[in-house]
């Protein structure tokens, strides 16, 4: 009971929370070159989640019947549980710290604690931006192959989007948006775009068709299977 609790005041408090964590603005601009980070106050929060989050599996480990504390594997248990959820909150301090994003006349570097991606902004042929529940940005190449995919969650996205127009901006680099209403527009990067209705990006046709081949055939297979096993059931 008490971890489902648990679950649901986190699930309440970063509803609550996350828009505020994520307003703001505050990138970085030294010459041509601009940086974009997630923003600190993300960081922050995942570093005060930390003793928070400590204290309750404290709370929570107090609360269980004196079998289950004399019980070694649910002691364990627990404990790996609790503290694979405090490495969690660690791991994504670290990333969201160390997450950047820079981009200048040529290039965009994306770095984070793993590995460092560099774009040349030549290549990019293709901009389609998706607002939903949540935002993402997608860059192809000119073979329609996904260079690379950000989240909207970046502190001033929009003024990195801007950028990323700007600096790209060319008659054949093509923009795409999609929204809510679940309809896809194409404009030019010409500076002047004018948007109209589009089936979207290749890449995403292409998606739709094989999922539409992968329900043809799967859903088929999956009634045949359950026919069978129902037979053997009965027989």
């Amino acid at each position: 009971m008490f971890t489902g609790m648990t679950y649901m005041l986190t699930s309440l408090t970063l509803a609550i929370l996350m828009p505020l964590l994520l307003a703001g603005s505050g990138h970085q601009e030294i010459g041509e070159v601009a940086t974009y980070r997630y923003p600190k106050r993300v960081c922050w929060f995942l570093l005060g989640a930390l003793p928070v989050y400590g204290a309750m599996g404290i709370f929570i480990f107090s609360t269980m019947s004196p079998q289950d504390k004399a019980s070694v594997p649910n002691v364990l248990a627990f404990s790996i549980f609790w503290t694979c959820i405090l490495a969690l909150i660690l791991f994504a301090y670290f990333y969201f710290d160390r997450y950047r994003i820079q981009i200048d006349d040529r290039l965009l570097t994306i770095t984070s604690p793993f590995r460092k991606k560099i774009i040349s902004l030549t290549s990019v042929a293709q901009i389609a931006v998706l607002r939903g529940q949540a935002t993402d940005l997608m860059l192809f190449g000119e073979d329609d192959h996904l260079l690379v995919k950000l989240g909207g969650s970046l502190q001033d996205f929009e003024s990195f989007l801007s950028q990323l127009m700007l600096r790209t901006r060319s008659p054949q680099v093509t923009l795409f948006k999609w929204d809510q209403s679940g309809k896809w527009y194409e404009a030019i990067n010409s500076g002047s775009e004018h948007w109209i209705d589009s089936k979207g990006p290749k890449r995403f046709r292409d998606m739709n068709r094989h999922l539409k081949y992968i329900l043809i055939i799967g859903i088929p297979l999956i009634a045949l299977a359950c026919t069978v096993a129902w037979l053997n059931s009965h027989s």
